[in-house]
This record gives C-alpha cells, structure tokens and sequence, in this order.
C-alpha cells in the first residue's frame, strides 16, 4: 500500500468520523465502512471515544440536560443574628 493510498484512507475515515458528528452518517456509510476492516472500525470508534472525552471542550458545548445538578448547600440559620436586632 503506497502513501498516496495511505493518505487517501485516512481522509476518508476522517470525513466517515465527521459525517457521524454531523448526524450525517447512515447505514449505507457503516456498510462501507465495516467493509474497510477491523482496523477503519478502530480508528473511527476510537477517534469518537476520545471526542467524547475531550477536556477542551467549553462548559456551553454541553447541553445543560446533560450536565450533573449543582450540590446543594445547606441553609443557615433564619433571621437576625444574635445580638443585633
């Protein structure tokens, strides 16, 4: 396999890996890609494993459904503090 072959998979894995981003991908575009091979299947599996990961990402780029809710703090004493009415 030459680099021109070479170079040309790996465009192609990183359009199927955008296209999946994109909600572009169909079944069509996984029968292609499962025929490439085990490894196409690992490179672009692998890829979106760590996209999904990835620490870079600004807190806005999460919608805010899938965020954790905030811990609670519990509430202090009601009222004038001692001493000063």
């Amino acid at each position: 396999m030459g680099m021109a072959e070479l170079s040309r998979e790996a465009g192609e894995l990183r359009r199927v890996v955008e296209s999946i981003r994109r909600g572009t991908f169909g079944e069509a575009d996984a029968s292609r890609l499962y025929r490439e091979g085990e490894d196409a299947v690992k490179f672009v599996l692998l890829t979106l494993a760590a996209a999904a990961v990835s620490p870079h990402a600004p807190s806005s780029a999460t919608p805010v459904f899938e965020k954790p809710a905030p811990e609670k703090k519990p509430a202090g004493p009601r009222g004038a503090k001692p001493g000063h009415a």
